[in-house]
């Protein structure tokens, strides 16, 4: 169901299971088999005989609530916990990290104070020294794919970025799956943040040429590209009429290429991920 409402009255009973899109599905009878609302709001009174998946929504369980399988909340929230009689457990995964994370990498969010926005700036500082000078060789592994296959990279941040969801989730309602979709998210984090470390070098590697001083170390070219990244989206956002819009397209497409080209080189390695015998 795509939008919209579904109540399942007290005297009703429905099999078969639930999917909801941005909607609102409220249990107060009967639901044989699993309920799934992604980004929408559930609310149970009733019985649900197989698991309550929610993606990015909101969970409200209400005192008689009775649900046989498991709860799976991957972000969003959830209220009423103690009232529900579960036969399973509760499994919660917070993936808002990556995505929070992600794009205010490149320029922090209007909300934030000025001392908020030198903190982060600090932040992202302290990681580019940090990342360069422990992973120097995959900075260049990963600078050169996205230069080099710049357009397939945006493609493959792209498909990441949308597939993430839907692979965490298949592993998380399994108890086996668990670990590995804690790993797909760490994965996931870390070449985030390698991409943009190496997009940071490869602008400051460019910046360095044109002033004619192409021999400086690697840690010194990517703050310059930090920098350089900092004033560029601060420069869009303060455009009249198209600045916002602007700078969210402009990060969306940082934000891809820099994940897709650390996946694409394998986090600067350029090998297979599987070895071959």
């Amino acid at each position: 169901m795509f939008g919209g409402s579904r109540l399942i009255g007290p005297e009703e009973t429905v099999s078969g299971g639930l999917v909801v899109f941005g909607g609102r599905a409220e249990v107060q009878g009967v639901l044989q088999g699993d309920l799934v609302s992604l980004g929408g709001e559930t609310v149970v009174q009733g019985q649900i005989t197989g698991d309550l998946i929610s993606v990015g929504g909101s969970i409200n369980l209400l005192e008689g609530s009775r649900i046989s399988g498991n709860i799976v909340r991957v972000g969003g929230t959830l209220v009423g916990e103690r009232q529900v009689h579960l036969g399973g457990e509760f499994r919660t995964l917070d993936i808002t990290g990556p995505f929070r994370l992600g794009f205010p990498f490149f320029h922090p969010p209007p909300a934030i104070s000025a001392w908020g926005s030198v903190f982060i700036f600090f932040y992202r500082l302290l990681f580019t020294l940090l990342i360069t000078f422990l992973f120097a060789t995959n900075v260049r592994g990963t600078a050169a794919t996205m230069k080099q296959e710049w357009g397939l990279s945006i493609l493959i941040g792209f498909l990441a970025f949308i597939l993430l969801l839907p692979v965490v989730i298949f592993f998380l309602i399994t108890i086996l799956g668990i670990p590995l979709a804690l790993l797909i998210l760490v994965g996931y984090y870390l070449a985030i943040l390698l991409g943009q470390v190496s997009l940071y070098y490869l602008l400051g590697q460019w910046l360095m040429e044109k002033m004619g001083r192409s021999e400086q170390k690697i840690m010194g070219q990517a703050v310059l590209g930090l920098l350089g990244i900092f004033f560029l989206l601060l420069i869009i956002r303060v455009i009249p009429l198209i600045g916002g819009p602007l700078h969210l397209v402009v990060m969306a497409l940082l934000y891809m290429v820099a994940l897709g080209a650390s996946l694409k080189s394998r986090f600067g390695t350029n090998r297979p991920w599987l070895a071959r015998d």
